[in-house]
């Protein structure tokens, strides 16, 4: 069974934003990592695009975010977690399976591109993203790369935490996760991947650049 993904792009309520990255940075990221089958967490600010925040994190496997540790948790949020998450505005969040991954550095800039398909398009897409992180890594300066698609476990479904930010979420989408050393190298990377995906029926891609800002890696 492939690795999951837990994926979150979010823009935050300008009024809580200094609270929102002290949560981030001292609770949130940690206590996800802490989650059985949980790997790393890793979050980031963006340089282009939006929304402003991105968060990621590997699971051992998809099924880890249909668990019953990630349900508790998502049941039983913190004091500090109910007064921020309802300042999350322009919410995009993806329980994800991993499709293709390429490479096993860690790199200081991410880029995302990520878009939601037409249903006659998904098997052509599935294919093109099971061989693209390879050729990204080969053919230009990319620490790693991976694709992902949607996967059905989401334990977080009707909780408390599902509920403090539901007015703000929009559907999951389909993507490809990009790590570089630098901005540019990022910027060359993705040349023509937006084109690729909306001729292969994709639709319209969301770009976005961000710097990482916290790695946290499961005890």
């Amino acid at each position: 069974m492939s690795k999951g993904l837990l994926i979150i792009w979010t823009d935050v309520e300008p009024s809580a934003e200094a609270d929102f990255n002290d949560w981030y940075d001292h609770q949130h990221l940690e206590e996800r990592v802490g989650v059985p089958g949980f790997i790393n967490g890793r979050r980031y600010s963006a340089i282009d695009g939006r929304p402003r925040y991105l968060a990621w994190y590997e699971t051992e496997t998809s099924d880890v975010l249909g668990s019953v540790a990630y349900g508790e948790r998502q049941a039983n949020p913190t004091p500090w977690t109910q007064r921020i998450m309802p300042n999350f505005r322009n919410v995009t969040r993806v329980t994800a399976e991993q499709i293709a991954k390429s490479g096993e550095g860690i790199g200081g800039w991410c880029t995302t591109l990520r878009f939601r398909p037409k249903e006659s398009a998904k098997t052509t897409l599935f294919s093109w993203l099971t061989t693209k992180p390879d050729e990204l890594v080969n053919s230009s300066k990319v620490v790693s790369a991976l694709s992902w698609r949607p996967a059905d476990a989401d334990a977080a479904k009707g909780t408390t935490e599902a509920e403090l930010r539901k007015n703000e979420e929009q559907p999951p989408a389909w993507g490809l996760l990009i790590e570089t050393g630098s901005l540019e190298a990022a910027q060359r990377a993705v040349v023509g991947l937006a084109e690729t995906i909306t001729s292969l029926g994709g639709g319209d891609v969301e770009t976005g650049y961000y710097r990482l800002g916290l790695l946290r890696i499961a005890n």
